[in-house]
């Protein structure tokens, strides 16, 4: 996804589509997550228990980011006077 973002210029395309993990689930490497799991939107936790090596650090950098990027949300949409 960060190379797809950017390279689109270079590519001269409009879109690109990155399915990275779907990958891993097609050719059977991977299981998916439990169906409640999954209904629940939780299937990212359940890749990260699953592969705490391989995506701990990533999501946990990015649930670090959440309050952060809310907060500058909440911010911006107050100093533009929006409700």
């Amino acid at each position: 996804e960060i190379w797809a973002t950017d390279n689109l210029d270079r590519l001269n395309i409009h879109a690109a589509l990155c399915i990275g993990g779907g990958l891993d689930v097609l050719s059977g490497n991977v299981r998916r997550a439990p169906t409640i799991a999954r209904m629940m939107g939780m299937e990212w936790l359940w890749r990260a228990l699953s592969e705490p090596r391989r995506l701990g650090g990533r999501y946990l950098r990015i649930l670090l980011a959440v309050p952060i990027m809310l907060a500058d949300h909440f911010r911006d949409r107050g100093a533009s006077g929006r409700q």
